[in-house]
């Protein structure tokens, strides 16, 4: 499988606007929602309540979620467009037609 990098590289160059995916990625300095500090290092028996379950008294830890770490390694995006022309997206859609069909030849 081609990497996403490869691919977004051959779709910018036909084109298309596209960039890696500009929200899952993004770095707070621990990457990923479920690594962030409040579900990894929060005490959350000092919340009490609703976050606290007392039959747990390890700390946190930082969840394992495989699946959404490497989907989060292949998503692309792109701007949401609301108001465009029909030539226009039928352009963006033939470029990504174009990559997506020659997908061997992106391997490294």
């Amino acid at each position: 499988m081609a990497p996403r990098e490869r691919i977004v590289e051959a779709m910018k160059a036909e084109g298309a606007p596209i960039s890696a995916d500009r929200h899952s990625d993004v770095n707070f300095t621990y990457g990923l929602l479920h690594a962030a500090p409040l579900f990894t290092s929060v005490g959350r028996r000092a919340l009490g309540g609703a976050f606290c379950d007392p039959t747990r008294i390890a700390p946190p830890s930082r969840p394992s979620l495989p699946v959404a770490e490497d989907l989060n390694q292949r998503l692309i995006s792109m701007h949401a467009y609301t108001d465009v022309r029909q030539e226009c997206l039928g352009q963006v859609a033939d470029a990504m037609r174009k990559v997506m069909t020659r997908l061997d030849g992106l391997a490294e």
